[in-house]
């Protein structure tokens, strides 16, 4: 039997906002005719069961990750749940939640079963509290409505019909940075939050030594670079280009020959990764694509012990900051003021053009570029290369 691929992100992006939008409506009117639209006191002392919603990006549930530990500094008794993308559970798998349910995104009519299939569920669990972290998605605030618990806490957003559904409402502010943004929530509830840097993943025993064990099998025996040449799908923009790409391992591999240099990627990104090797680095020695060789736990391990990860804005670069791993992160067409990887091991390149940021939450953070990526392609890899000449020579003291 065939296997199932993925549905689309563009697709589901459609389909939330032309079959969100109106389901949205009509659960805020049913609210009010059963006038259930009016806000009541949270009272903490009977909060027992938690569900936490955060499906999308490794690197904004890092970003979230001191909502999880408010949680569980102010609800110690609670049972804390959290539903995310499938995969996106190895970040923490034992560090803040007590049960993990993961949705698949495998097909859009076994989607309609398991929504339906995931509202039934949770109303068995009887929740007391649900936070929803997703600030687009009406997915979500569809879910966190009809689960039936009796608080329901998420984003107020113009323009995204799906606010009405919660209780109390966290006020969506792109002046400020995401772990603000998402700490808002707790504040929604009358709880002042404590300020925690962003927590890094677990590592577990094992997958350091799968890590290691796959660095040797290659002949990686000595330090090495991790570069990051993706982008998830929801913002393929977000890459640089190819060829600046290639004139920076060029570099590594000029002045630090010592040096390995590791690629990676998911497995779906692995051909991509694959073809820029065939074609931009063919004949280029000590450099490794491991793309699609290991799950998010080796992923995790791999960049801790590099000397040095270079990426585009995306998921591996907020690992990197939480671990301490030095950084240089490429932003285009999303802003570093939101999604700066947090740390002080970190270097930032933004051109700042004024089409940029061209990514919104108000417009269900679809990118119609109008300048063909321009805003990361005036990176000049000479400036990028001081910067990787600075971290690699530090390194090496």
């Amino acid at each position: 039997m065939a296997k199932k691929k993925p549905i689309n992100f563009n697709t589901l992006r459609s389909l939330d906002r032309k079959l969100g939008i109106p389901l949205c409506n009509f659960f805020y009117l049913f609210k009010k005719i059963l006038f259930l639209h009016g806000r009541h006191k949270l009272e903490r002392e009977k909060i027992k069961k938690i569900l936490v919603i955060k499906i999308w990006g490794m690197g904004s549930i890092i970003m979230a990750s001191p909502v999880f530990q408010n949680l569980k500094d102010n609800f110690p008794e609670a049972e804390i749940w959290f539903l995310t993308k499938e995969g996106m559970e190895s970040i923490y798998p034992h560090k803040f939640f007590d049960q993990i349910v993961t949705i698949k995104l495998k097909g859009l009519f076994s989607e309609v079963i398991r929504f339906f299939g995931l509202v039934s569920r949770f109303r068995r669990e009887k929740f007391d509290l649900v936070i929803d972290l997703e600030i687009v998605s009406r997915y979500s605030a569809l879910l966190s409505y009809l689960c039936g618990a009796k608080t329901k806490v998420g984003f107020e957003v113009v323009g995204q019909n799906k606010d009405r559904l919660y209780d109390f409402k966290a006020l969506y502010h792109e002046g400020k940075h995401i772990s603000q943004i998402f700490l808002g929530t707790i504040d929604a509830i009358g709880i002042n939050p404590k300020i925690y840097e962003p927590f890094a993943p677990e590592l577990s025993v094992e997958d350091d030594q799968k890590v290691s064990g796959l660095l040797s099998q290659k002949g990686i025996t000595s330090d090495y670079v991790v570069i990051n040449i993706n982008a998830s799908e929801m913002a393929l923009e977000r890459r640089l280009p190819l060829e600046s790409f290639r004139e920076i391992i060029g570099h590594i591999r000029r002045d630090f020959p010592h040096l390995a240099v590791v690629l990676i990627g998911s497995k779906q990104e692995s051909d991509y990764v694959s073809d820029f090797v065939l074609t931009h680095l063919s004949g280029c020695q000590n450099v490794y694509d491991l793309s699609g060789q290991f799950g998010l736990g080796g992923l995790f391990a791999l960049i801790k012990n590099s000397v040095l990860v270079i990426s585009n804005d995306s998921g591996p670069a907020h690992v990197a900051a939480t671990f301490k791993t030095p950084l240089i992160v490429f932003f285009g067409p999303e802003t570093p003021a939101i999604y700066r990887p947090s740390g002080h091991e970190v270097s930032v390149f933004y051109a700042d053009l004024y089409c940029s940021p061209c990514i919104s939450v108000y417009k269900d953070k679809k990118i119609i570029c109008i300048n063909q990526n321009k805003c990361l392609k005036v990176f000049k890899t000479d400036e990028i290369n001081k910067q990787v000449d600075h971290y690699l020579r530090r390194s090496m003291a």
